[in-house]
């Protein structure tokens, strides 16, 4: 969304919830490159919040540097190289998860079946937990 800066014909026309909100956005990436204060980031907000016209948001952002909208920036994700790395990170995510389910499963069978289901589901959580620690410090390496 362009916020027109400076006095032109559209600097006129009057902005809703949505302008507002991507200036109040803007004055945040600004505050967090260091360009505003906490003082001057929370005046600044409560003026965009209560701007009727596009000129009253471009007043906002006039001193301040054009940034391009968070929504065009590159991401910054950054991509497996190879396919063992994709298998690393997918075992990463999944492996914690599976072994959580694999202990309560445990844990309910010990429960109904066993005089000692409390402490048996225990040791086994405990171990699988234990289990589930040491793999993944390994493939993080």
């Amino acid at each position: 969304m362009e916020i027109p800066r400076g006095d032109t014909e559209q600097s006129t026309l009057r902005v809703g919830d949505a302008e507002r909100d991507a200036c109040a956005a803007a004055l945040i990436d600004h505050h967090l490159h260091g360009r505003l204060s906490v003082e001057e980031l929370d005046r600044r907000q409560r003026t965009a919040l209560a701007a009727v016209t596009a000129g009253d948001l471009g007043l906002l952002l006039a001193d301040l540097p054009q940034v391009e909208p968070p929504e065009k920036r590159r991401s910054r994700r950054v991509v497996p190289v190879d396919a063992s790395e994709a298998v690393k990170i997918t075992a990463i995510r999944v492996l914690p998860a599976g072994l959580v389910l694999a202990g309560a499963s445990f844990s309910q069978w010990a429960w109904q079946y066993s005089a000692e289901g409390p402490f048996l589901g225990a040791v086994a959580g405990g171990a699988l937990g234990y289990a589930a620690h040491g793999v993944i410090v390994r493939l993080r390496r």
